[in-house]
Protein backbone atom coordinates (compact mmCIF):
# COMPACT_ATOMS: atom_id res chain seq x y z
CA UNK A 1 0.00 0.00 0.00
CA UNK A 2 2.96 2.23 0.40
CA UNK A 3 2.85 3.09 -3.62
CA UNK A 4 0.41 5.95 -2.55
CA UNK A 5 1.52 8.61 -1.19
CA UNK A 6 0.66 9.94 2.32
CA UNK A 7 -0.34 13.17 3.85
CA UNK A 8 1.48 15.60 6.52
CA UNK A 9 1.64 14.14 9.90
CA UNK A 10 0.07 10.91 8.59
CA UNK A 11 -1.15 7.68 10.19
CA UNK A 12 1.43 5.04 9.04
CA UNK A 13 0.42 2.83 6.47
CA UNK A 14 -0.87 -0.94 7.35
CA UNK A 15 1.45 -3.33 7.11
CA UNK A 16 0.12 -6.04 4.57
CA UNK A 17 1.83 -9.45 5.88
CA UNK A 18 3.63 -11.85 3.62
CA UNK A 19 1.54 -14.92 3.93
CA UNK A 20 3.12 -17.34 1.41
CA UNK A 21 6.20 -17.78 3.87
CA UNK A 22 4.04 -20.02 5.85
CA UNK A 23 2.69 -21.78 2.92
CA UNK A 24 5.37 -22.43 0.27
CA UNK A 25 3.35 -24.86 -1.96
CA UNK A 26 1.20 -21.74 -2.70
CA UNK A 27 4.22 -19.41 -4.10
CA UNK A 28 4.04 -17.82 -7.35
CA UNK A 29 5.86 -20.04 -9.56
CA UNK A 30 6.71 -17.26 -12.54
CA UNK A 31 4.62 -19.25 -15.21
CA UNK A 32 2.04 -16.75 -15.68
CA UNK A 33 -1.43 -15.29 -13.68
CA UNK A 34 -3.92 -16.95 -15.61
CA UNK A 35 -3.45 -20.90 -14.65
CA UNK A 36 -1.90 -20.04 -11.72
CA UNK A 37 -5.03 -21.61 -9.81
CA UNK A 38 -5.18 -24.91 -12.05
CA UNK A 39 -1.36 -25.40 -11.11
CA UNK A 40 -1.81 -25.05 -7.24
CA UNK A 41 -5.22 -26.96 -7.48
CA UNK A 42 -7.69 -24.34 -6.43
CA UNK A 43 -10.13 -21.87 -7.93
CA UNK A 44 -11.69 -18.94 -6.85
CA UNK A 45 -14.90 -20.66 -5.42
CA UNK A 46 -12.75 -22.85 -3.74
CA UNK A 47 -10.95 -20.14 -1.60
CA UNK A 48 -14.64 -19.62 -0.09
CA UNK A 49 -16.09 -22.88 -0.21
CA UNK A 50 -15.24 -24.11 2.93
CA UNK A 51 -17.59 -21.00 4.56
CA UNK A 52 -14.86 -19.47 6.68
CA UNK A 53 -11.70 -18.09 5.54
CA UNK A 54 -8.36 -19.52 6.57
CA UNK A 55 -5.24 -18.35 6.63
CA UNK A 56 -3.77 -20.52 3.69
CA UNK A 57 -6.73 -19.27 1.65
CA UNK A 58 -5.67 -15.89 2.45
CA UNK A 59 -2.08 -17.09 1.10
CA UNK A 60 -3.47 -18.40 -2.44
CA UNK A 61 -5.52 -15.31 -2.92
CA UNK A 62 -2.49 -13.18 -2.32
CA UNK A 63 -0.38 -15.25 -3.82
CA UNK A 64 -2.64 -15.23 -7.31
CA UNK A 65 -4.21 -11.93 -7.00
CA UNK A 66 -1.02 -9.35 -5.95
CA UNK A 67 2.20 -11.84 -6.74
CA UNK A 68 1.27 -13.43 -9.99
CA UNK A 69 -0.75 -10.59 -11.19
CA UNK A 70 1.67 -7.33 -10.56
CA UNK A 71 4.76 -9.41 -11.64
CA UNK A 72 2.94 -10.73 -14.97
CA UNK A 73 1.36 -7.76 -15.66
CA UNK A 74 4.72 -6.15 -16.09
CA UNK A 75 6.12 -9.17 -17.73
CA UNK A 76 3.74 -8.97 -20.39
CA UNK A 77 5.65 -5.39 -21.59
CA UNK A 78 8.88 -6.80 -20.60
CA UNK A 79 9.45 -5.40 -17.48
CA UNK A 80 11.07 -8.04 -15.22
CA UNK A 81 10.63 -8.24 -11.17
CA UNK A 82 10.91 -11.25 -8.50
CA UNK A 83 8.87 -11.42 -5.42
CA UNK A 84 11.85 -10.22 -3.62
CA UNK A 85 10.91 -6.68 -5.20
CA UNK A 86 7.96 -6.70 -3.25
CA UNK A 87 9.20 -7.90 0.52
CA UNK A 88 10.35 -5.76 3.54
CA UNK A 89 11.28 -6.28 6.67
CA UNK A 90 10.13 -4.39 9.68
CA UNK A 91 12.52 -3.52 12.72
CA UNK A 92 11.49 -7.26 14.27
CA UNK A 93 12.32 -8.99 11.52
CA UNK A 94 8.88 -9.72 10.00
CA UNK A 95 8.83 -10.06 6.38
CA UNK A 96 5.77 -7.42 4.77
CA UNK A 97 4.31 -6.69 1.74
CA UNK A 98 5.49 -3.40 0.34
CA UNK A 99 4.61 -1.33 -2.64
CA UNK A 100 7.27 0.70 -2.77
CA UNK A 101 8.89 -0.41 -6.43
CA UNK A 102 5.94 0.40 -8.00
CA UNK A 103 6.34 4.14 -9.14
CA UNK A 104 9.80 2.78 -10.77
CA UNK A 105 7.61 0.03 -12.17
CA UNK A 106 5.40 2.71 -13.63
CA UNK A 107 7.93 4.68 -15.02
CA UNK A 108 9.74 1.77 -17.21
CA UNK A 109 6.10 1.12 -18.50
CA UNK A 110 5.76 4.63 -19.82
CA UNK A 111 9.07 4.90 -21.21
CA UNK A 112 8.73 1.29 -23.18
CA UNK A 113 5.23 2.32 -24.17
CA UNK A 114 5.76 5.96 -25.30
CA UNK A 115 7.20 5.13 -28.61
CA UNK A 116 5.21 1.76 -29.51
CA UNK A 117 3.02 1.45 -32.26
CA UNK A 118 -0.66 1.70 -31.57
CA UNK A 119 -1.41 -2.00 -32.72
CA UNK A 120 1.52 -3.32 -30.39
CA UNK A 121 -0.70 -1.68 -27.51
CA UNK A 122 -3.59 -2.73 -27.79
CA UNK A 123 -2.10 -6.20 -28.21
CA UNK A 124 -0.94 -6.00 -24.66
CA UNK A 125 -3.54 -3.79 -23.47
CA UNK A 126 -5.61 -7.34 -24.29
CA UNK A 127 -3.64 -9.18 -22.30
CA UNK A 128 -3.73 -7.36 -19.54
CA UNK A 129 -7.19 -6.15 -18.96
CA UNK A 130 -8.10 -9.94 -19.28
CA UNK A 131 -5.69 -10.32 -16.03
CA UNK A 132 -7.04 -7.08 -14.49
CA UNK A 133 -10.79 -8.54 -14.98
CA UNK A 134 -10.11 -11.67 -13.51
CA UNK A 135 -8.29 -10.21 -10.45
CA UNK A 136 -11.23 -7.76 -10.60
CA UNK A 137 -13.93 -10.71 -10.12
CA UNK A 138 -12.38 -12.37 -7.51
CA UNK A 139 -11.77 -9.60 -5.66
CA UNK A 140 -15.13 -8.33 -5.59
CA UNK A 141 -16.42 -12.18 -4.80
CA UNK A 142 -14.16 -12.61 -1.88
CA UNK A 143 -15.16 -9.11 -0.52
CA UNK A 144 -16.62 -9.48 2.99
CA UNK A 145 -15.82 -13.31 3.23
CA UNK A 146 -12.95 -12.90 5.41
CA UNK A 147 -14.57 -10.00 8.07
CA UNK A 148 -13.43 -11.74 11.02
CA UNK A 149 -10.05 -12.75 9.96
CA UNK A 150 -7.44 -9.78 10.35
CA UNK A 151 -4.90 -11.58 7.37
CA UNK A 152 -8.04 -11.68 5.32
CA UNK A 153 -9.11 -8.12 5.76
CA UNK A 154 -5.90 -6.28 5.03
CA UNK A 155 -4.60 -8.75 2.15
CA UNK A 156 -8.09 -8.17 0.46
CA UNK A 157 -7.30 -4.53 0.83
CA UNK A 158 -3.34 -4.17 -0.18
CA UNK A 159 -5.07 -6.24 -3.74
CA UNK A 160 -7.75 -4.20 -4.62
CA UNK A 161 -5.29 -0.80 -4.02
CA UNK A 162 -2.89 -2.73 -6.35
CA UNK A 163 -5.51 -3.80 -8.76
CA UNK A 164 -6.75 0.11 -8.92
CA UNK A 165 -3.10 1.14 -9.81
CA UNK A 166 -2.41 -0.90 -12.37
CA UNK A 167 -5.84 -0.22 -14.17
CA UNK A 168 -5.17 3.37 -13.91
CA UNK A 169 -1.38 2.98 -15.25
CA UNK A 170 -3.25 0.50 -18.28
CA UNK A 171 -5.59 3.04 -19.54
CA UNK A 172 -2.96 6.24 -19.09
CA UNK A 173 -0.25 4.44 -20.57
CA UNK A 174 -1.28 2.33 -23.22
CA UNK A 175 -4.27 4.79 -24.24
CA UNK A 176 -6.36 2.47 -26.58
CA UNK A 177 -9.81 2.81 -27.19
CA UNK A 178 -11.92 0.24 -25.59
CA UNK A 179 -15.84 0.15 -25.50
CA UNK A 180 -16.32 -2.16 -22.73
CA UNK A 181 -16.24 -1.19 -19.12
CA UNK A 182 -13.17 -0.68 -16.75
CA UNK A 183 -13.00 -3.18 -14.11
CA UNK A 184 -14.51 -2.06 -11.01
CA UNK A 185 -12.55 -3.44 -8.10
CA UNK A 186 -15.79 -3.14 -5.79
CA UNK A 187 -15.01 -2.00 -1.61
CA UNK A 188 -13.09 -3.16 0.95
CA UNK A 189 -14.85 -4.17 4.18
CA UNK A 190 -11.70 -2.78 5.77
CA UNK A 191 -12.27 1.12 4.52
CA UNK A 192 -15.26 2.08 6.75
CA UNK A 193 -12.98 0.78 10.11
CA UNK A 194 -10.15 2.75 8.89
CA UNK A 195 -12.16 5.81 8.10
CA UNK A 196 -14.14 5.65 11.40
CA UNK A 197 -10.41 4.93 13.25
CA UNK A 198 -9.19 8.19 11.82
CA UNK A 199 -11.77 9.47 12.96
CA UNK A 200 -14.03 11.07 9.96
CA UNK A 201 -17.77 11.93 10.46
CA UNK A 202 -19.53 8.30 9.94
CA UNK A 203 -22.20 9.61 8.03
CA UNK A 204 -19.60 11.18 5.60
CA UNK A 205 -17.02 8.58 4.91
CA UNK A 206 -20.65 6.28 4.65
CA UNK A 207 -21.23 8.88 1.39
CA UNK A 208 -18.27 8.73 0.23
CA UNK A 209 -17.91 4.98 0.34
CA UNK A 210 -21.43 4.29 -1.38
CA UNK A 211 -20.40 7.14 -4.11
CA UNK A 212 -18.03 3.85 -5.23
CA UNK A 213 -15.02 6.68 -4.90
CA UNK A 214 -11.83 4.84 -5.43
CA UNK A 215 -10.74 2.99 -2.54
CA UNK A 216 -7.23 4.59 -2.80
CA UNK A 217 -8.77 7.50 -2.51
CA UNK A 218 -10.16 6.35 0.46
CA UNK A 219 -7.05 5.19 1.72
CA UNK A 220 -5.44 7.81 1.46
CA UNK A 221 -7.82 9.90 3.40
CA UNK A 222 -8.07 7.30 6.32
CA UNK A 223 -4.41 8.27 6.78
CA UNK A 224 -4.62 11.83 7.47
CA UNK A 225 -4.78 12.86 11.06
CA UNK A 226 -7.64 14.27 12.51
CA UNK A 227 -7.74 15.91 16.04
CA UNK A 228 -10.11 13.67 17.83
CA UNK A 229 -13.06 15.61 19.14
CA UNK A 230 -16.80 14.14 20.73
CA UNK A 231 -18.57 16.31 18.05
CA UNK A 232 -19.17 13.13 16.15
CA UNK A 233 -19.97 10.99 18.69
CA UNK A 234 -23.83 10.67 18.18
CA UNK A 235 -23.26 11.00 14.16
CA UNK A 236 -24.08 7.29 12.19
CA UNK A 237 -24.14 6.20 9.02
CA UNK A 238 -27.55 7.76 7.98
CA UNK A 239 -27.30 11.13 9.76
CA UNK A 240 -24.91 13.75 10.57
CA UNK A 241 -25.52 15.50 14.11
CA UNK A 242 -23.36 18.36 13.37
CA UNK A 243 -25.66 18.80 9.69
CA UNK A 244 -29.05 21.01 10.60
CA UNK A 245 -28.95 23.57 8.88
CA UNK A 246 -32.46 24.40 7.94
CA UNK A 247 -32.20 25.15 3.99
CA UNK A 248 -35.85 26.13 3.83
CA UNK A 249 -35.52 29.06 6.43
CA UNK A 250 -31.20 29.61 5.78
CA UNK A 251 -30.55 33.46 5.07
CA UNK A 252 -27.22 33.90 4.24
CA UNK A 253 -25.35 36.24 6.51
CA UNK A 254 -23.83 38.34 3.79
CA UNK A 255 -25.73 39.73 1.12
CA UNK A 256 -25.18 42.11 -1.66
CA UNK A 257 -25.63 45.45 0.53
CA UNK A 258 -22.66 44.53 2.59
CA UNK A 259 -20.03 45.99 1.11
CA UNK A 260 -21.95 49.16 0.06
CA UNK A 261 -23.35 50.03 3.86
CA UNK A 262 -20.04 49.86 5.43
CA UNK A 263 -22.14 48.46 8.69
CA UNK A 264 -20.41 44.85 8.12
CA UNK A 265 -17.84 44.56 11.01
CA UNK A 266 -17.60 40.71 9.87
CA UNK A 267 -14.19 41.10 7.75
CA UNK A 268 -11.99 38.19 7.65
CA UNK A 269 -9.24 39.29 5.79
CA UNK A 270 -7.71 42.65 7.12
CA UNK A 271 -5.87 44.97 4.46
CA UNK A 272 -2.49 43.32 4.66
CA UNK A 273 -4.09 39.95 4.02
CA UNK A 274 -6.32 40.63 1.44
CA UNK A 275 -3.00 42.89 -0.42
CA UNK A 276 -1.30 39.43 -0.19
CA UNK A 277 -4.20 37.51 -1.33
CA UNK A 278 -4.30 39.64 -4.42
CA UNK A 279 -0.23 39.69 -5.00
CA UNK A 280 -0.49 36.02 -5.18
CA UNK A 281 -3.38 35.69 -7.73
CA UNK A 282 -1.59 38.32 -9.74
CA UNK A 283 1.70 36.38 -10.09
CA UNK A 284 -0.52 33.18 -11.14
CA UNK A 285 -0.23 31.07 -7.90
CA UNK A 286 -2.58 29.34 -5.78
CA UNK A 287 -3.29 31.19 -2.36
CA UNK A 288 -4.12 28.71 0.34
CA UNK A 289 -6.51 30.48 2.79
CA UNK A 290 -7.28 29.03 6.10
CA UNK A 291 -9.63 29.63 8.60
CA UNK A 292 -8.32 30.39 12.30
CA UNK A 293 -10.48 31.75 15.35
CA UNK A 294 -8.41 34.82 17.25
CA UNK A 295 -7.49 33.98 20.36
CA UNK A 296 -9.02 36.49 22.75
CA UNK A 297 -12.25 37.12 21.28
CA UNK A 298 -12.67 34.22 19.48
CA UNK A 299 -14.12 35.57 16.38
CA UNK A 300 -12.52 33.76 12.94
CA UNK A 301 -10.17 35.21 10.56
CA UNK A 302 -8.90 33.80 7.18
CA UNK A 303 -4.66 33.92 6.79
CA UNK A 304 -3.44 33.96 3.38
CA UNK A 305 -0.15 32.05 2.39
CA UNK A 306 1.36 30.58 -0.78
CA UNK A 307 1.27 26.96 -0.89
CA UNK A 308 4.01 24.99 -1.38
CA UNK A 309 3.75 23.31 -4.65
CA UNK A 310 3.46 27.27 -6.34
CA UNK A 311 6.64 28.56 -4.27
CA UNK A 312 9.60 28.39 -5.77
CA UNK A 313 13.34 29.40 -4.81
CA UNK A 314 12.84 32.34 -7.45
CA UNK A 315 10.23 33.98 -5.52
CA UNK A 316 11.77 36.68 -2.92
CA UNK A 317 8.62 36.09 -0.78
CA UNK A 318 8.92 32.82 -0.39
CA UNK A 319 12.34 32.69 0.04
CA UNK A 320 12.43 35.35 2.77
CA UNK A 321 10.10 34.34 5.04
CA UNK A 322 9.85 30.15 5.15
CA UNK A 323 6.41 30.72 7.33
CA UNK A 324 4.80 30.99 4.33
CA UNK A 325 5.27 27.87 2.52
CA UNK A 326 2.89 25.25 3.90
CA UNK A 327 1.86 22.08 2.06
CA UNK A 328 -1.92 21.05 2.25
CA UNK A 329 -4.31 18.38 0.72
CA UNK A 330 -7.33 19.82 -0.95
CA UNK A 331 -10.75 17.56 -0.93
CA UNK A 332 -12.80 19.12 -3.79
CA UNK A 333 -16.21 18.74 -5.11
CA UNK A 334 -18.21 20.88 -7.33
CA UNK A 335 -20.33 22.83 -5.01
CA UNK A 336 -23.50 25.11 -5.73
CA UNK A 337 -24.82 27.86 -4.02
Amino acid sequence: MDHIPLPRDPRPHLKVPYLCKDYPKVTYDYHGFDKFPQRKGFTSKSLRGSGSATTEDAARFQSWCFFALVIDYFHTMGIESRIQNFLASDEDGRTYVTTCCLPGLSRKMETLTRDMHLDQRAAIYSKVKHKLVTSSITVRQLAGFGDRHPSWMVVHLSVLLLGEHLESNCKFFLQCADPTPSPWWGRSPLSQQLMDDAPWCPHLSATMLDQEMDQSCIYFMSRMTKESSDTHAQCGPDNCTLDTLDTDTYITQHIRECPDSGECNDKLLDAPQWTLLLDIVAERQVPLLTVLEREISGDLQVKVERSKDHCTSSNAACSENSSMVKRYVCISHVWSE
